[in-house]
Order: C-alpha cells, then sequence, then structure tokens
C-alpha cells in the first residue's frame, strides 16, 4: 500500500536546535508566546534611562563638608523590573512589553541622584556605591516606597537615610512625599517625572548634606 503523504508542518522562525533550553542572538527564549511574537510584526521596543535636572535655584555659598557615598535607591518590587510598570487602578499594575528601561531602574536611579547630588554640593566629594569610604564618609541610602500617577501628575514616597560609612550609625533620617505636574500618562512622561522627582529630592537633601555631620545631627 503506497504510504500517505504527511501534510506539511508550519514552518517556525527559529531553527528547530533553538527552540528549547537555548538561546536566540543572545536573547533567552522564555515562554512560547515570545518566539509567536518573534515571528510576526509587533511594535518596536523603546528603552528609557533617568537623566540629571540641574537645581531649582541658583546655587549659593560653595560649602564644603564631609564625602557623600550614594549607596543605593531601593524600588518597590512591582517596579524593580525592565520593563516600564504603571499603575492600572487600586492594587493593580501595568507592565508595558514594548518600554522598558536601559538598566535596572534603581541603578539609573541612584546614578541620576548622585548627579542631581553633584550638581547642588559642588563643595562635597559624591562617591559611587562601590568606592572605598573616605574619613568622614556619610552613606546614603534612599527607599522609595511608591511611585504613582496622580489625577494631574506623579507623587513619590521614599525615605532617605544617612548613616556613618564608618559604624554604620544612623545620623538621619526622613520621609518624604514629593509631586510632578504632567497631563501625560505614557512611558516617556514616566521616566521625565521619575528624573524630575529625584531632582526635587536633590533639592530638598543637599542643604543638610552641605553640613558637616556634626551640625546636621543638631538639625535633626
Amino acid at each position: 500500500m503506497t504510504p500517505r503523504p504527511r501534510a506539511a508542518r508550519p514552518r517556525s522562525c527559529v531553527p528547530r536546535s533553538k527552540l528549547f533550553g537555548g538561546a536566540v542572538q543572545g536573547v533567552t527564549l522564555l515562554a512560547p508566546a515570545l518566539l509567536l511574537a518573534a515571528c510576526g510584526h509587533s511594535a518596536p521596543t523603546r528603552f528609557y534611562t533617568l537623566a540629571p535636572d540641574g537645581p531649582a535655584r541658583p546655587l549659593g555659598p560653595v560649602a564644603t563638608a564631609d564625602p557623600v557615598r550614594v549607596l543605593a535607591v531601593r524600588v518597590p518590587p512591582e517596579l524593580d523590573r525592565l520593563e516600564v510598570v504603571r499603575e492600572a487602578a487600586a492594587g493593580a499594575v501595568q507592565v508595558d512589553d514594548f518600554n522598558r528601561w536601559g538598566a535596572p531602574l534603581g541603578d539609573l536611579a541612584r546614578n541620576a541622584l548622585s548627579a542631581d547630588l553633584a550638581d547642588r554640593l559642588p563643595g562635597v566629594q559624591i562617591l559611587p556605591a562601590r568606592s572605598n569610604a573616605l574619613d568622614r564618609t556619610r552613606d546614603l541610602t534612599v527607599e522609595i516606597l511608591s511611585l504613582q500617577r496622580q489625577e494631574t501628575g506623579f507623587e513619590l514616597r521614599a525615605i532617605v537615610q544617612v548613616a556613618d560609612a564608618a559604624t554604620g550609625r544612623t545620623l538621619n533620617s526622613q520621609t518624604v512625599r514629593l509631586f510632578v505636574a504632567s497631563n501625560q500618562s505614557d512611558a516617556a512622561a514616566e521616566a521625565k517625572a521619575f528624573s524630575s522627582l529625584l531632582a526635587k529630592l536633590a533639592d530638598l537633601i543637599s542643604p543638610r548634606l552641605a553640613m558637616p555631620a556634626a551640625v546636621a545631627q543638631k538639625v535633626n
């Protein structure tokens, strides 16, 4: 009996040897849905970063104070991903697969805040997170509690802590709430708003950081 011809299988856009447990041009295949999306036409992926912003007011007399090491800007777990995430409703978030951060969001925020502080504190040495602490260095850590879209803009809530780098002793800590107006809610608007919020944070904390640690503690 003559064997019946088999129906032709649909050809994948990716070689069979690359479908499972491998990578295609350095991109690990995470799920079949990603493979299907790669075979068709999809929207281009856009990448965003955070940019430093100049001081809101002209700089006053240059102060000389103890060095500041910007250790970390920690973001909430729901925001700590490469995709841009926006609040969709109470208790829910929207993940935007085609708009992504160019690096981990906490690293982008730390770098932008470091540059903002350097612009505002020319008399203070701003140290990278992985550098060795100099004498009398103060460690700065920012714990972001939320970054939310409001009706007329974006709101940031965070805890700012300054500690003695040598002993780890907390010198001062404060909770802040900042707002920037925006009539847009897309990824570009969120990136611009986050940059502006970090600049506002630098405006807020730089006067205290311009003081020697001993003086700053007295006005805490």
